[in-house]
């Protein structure tokens, strides 16, 4: 198929093994993330300027093996006396450590960092029926948090992806039993639930019984991603990366995927299709006109029927009709219906590509009078016209009414149509002109 470079877009995927701060972190690191606004006299020494009781923080990247997958893997020490701090806390904090680094996209970045943490808080404050400054964050209370989403900003701001599109897939949450400061919850806890369920975003259980999606991962995903897609959108990749999570699991690997590319352009349109069949040996043929009629009235996008011989060496029919797949149900009860076939094969999932069609009304002069004639148009994706065919009712009434050959009404229409529209005529209708 025909297709160009068009629009950058970026997938992070966490169908395998499920998404945590850290792990997108190390993903897009791994992908060319700028490590030095991270690690050196940048976010690591800035964090500690505003936020209360951090004295020290340590940024490394490790490059490791998760089940036979290159990853990186990032590692924090933290040196802080407290662990539990007030969602106004950690606001205040980023809203002052952010201006301090340097960004291509400053507006975007922060604004994306700020609200990934008020949805991480507001949650939070949610869940536990407590006020939006002052809910105390547990697991979420560290330093590490800001480090997360922070240290994702620079790294989305330095591979350029708030300029793209950002596609996600559904995540996998794990599953199992698993205790938190509050008690043991089932997987997802509370506040991951919430998330999933506010921002509408797909998922699904396992592979492992562990918890595969944490809060603050499911926080910067719903502030990223503007599309969730369970297959792979047309693109071309211009870098990828993988970051590891904190478990080696057996035959699984645990990591993030994150991708950088730009979309595939298809010159032409494409839709899905589905095609039903049956042979039939004992229907007549006003029976099958009929039915094709009727088919057609009911949504077919088409109905042929094909000389066969079929079982007992007796002659008869392929009915084959496609169909859009919302109708072909209806479509089916038809055939069944009004054919008396015991069986109609399916063909489902088949891809067709067409064009954009439209019909202009023009007006053509035959023998000093002035007609109106419908001209189908069909165009690909980058608006070119690649048809151009009158409807051949109005060359009929036309031809009718002048005592003119109807071909010779078509290519009236078609000089007038090229002429109007800008385009060539034709070539069978060149070739008829030589």
């Amino acid at each position: 198929m025909i297709h160009s470079s068009g629009q950058k877009i970026t997938l992070i995927d966490s169908s395998i093994a499920g998404i945590s701060g850290d792990m997108l972190l190390g993903a897009l690191v791994d992908a060319g993330g700028n490590k030095v606004k991270i690690k050196i006299n940048k976010l690591a020494e800035i964090i500690p300027e505003f936020l209360a009781d951090c004295k020290e923080i340590n940024i490394d990247f490790e490059e490791v093996n998760r089940s036979g997958i290159q990853a990186t893997r990032i590692g924090i020490n933290i040196h802080e006396h407290i662990h539990h701090r007030e969602g106004k806390t950690l606001m205040d904090a980023l809203n002052r450590i952010l201006p301090e680094v340097d960004l291509h996209s400053p507006k975007e970045a922060s604004n994306f960092a700020i609200n990934a943490l008020k949805t991480l808080i507001r949650t939070e404050a949610a869940v536990h029926n407590e006020p939006f400054d002052h809910v105390h964050l547990h697991e979420a209370g560290s330093a590490d948090t800001i480090i997360d989403v922070a240290g994702i900003a620079i790294a989305l701001d330095s591979l350029g992806v708030f300029n793209s599109k950002i596609y996600g897939t559904p995540p996998s949450i794990g599953g199992g039993i698993i205790k938190i400061d509050h008690g043991t919850y089932p997987v997802p806890p509370p506040a991951t639930t919430r998330i999933l369920r506010d921002y509408d975003i797909p998922f699904k259980g396992g592979p492992v019984e562990k918890e595969l999606v944490t809060p603050t991962g499911i926080s910067i995903l719903a502030n990223l991603v503007t599309e969730f897609v369970t297959v792979y959108p047309a693109m071309t990749i211009k870098t990828e990366g993988y970051g590891a999570g904190k478990y080696e699991f057996h035959g699984i690997p645990n990591v993030t995927r994150v991708i950088v590319g730009n979309s595939v352009t298809q010159k032409f349109y494409e839709d899905e299709i589905i095609i039903l069949e049956t042979n039939v040996d004992d229907v007549t043929g006003e029976v099958l006109g009929y039915t094709m009629n009727k088919l057609l009235q009911y949504g077919a996008l088409d109905v042929s029927y094909l000389n066969t011989v079929t079982k007992k060496n007796r002659p008869g029919y392929l009915i084959s009709v496609i169909s859009k797949p919302k109708d072909s149900v209806k479509l089916a009860s038809i055939l069944f219906e009004e054919t008396g076939t015991l069986g109609i094969r399916t063909i489902p999932g088949i891809k067709r590509l067409i064009l954009n069609r439209s019909v202009e009304r023009i007006a053509i002069t035959v023998d000093g009078k002035e007609f109106h004639v419908g001209i189908k148009i069909g165009k690909d994706s980058e608006d070119n016209i690649l048809t151009l065919k009158p409807e051949f009712e109005d060359l009929k009434e036309i031809a009718d009414e002048i005592g003119e050959p109807i071909k010779n009404i078509s290519d009236i229409a078609l000089k007038a149509a090229s002429e109007k529209f800008g385009t060539e005529l034709p070539m069978k209708h060149q070739e008829d002109k030589e």
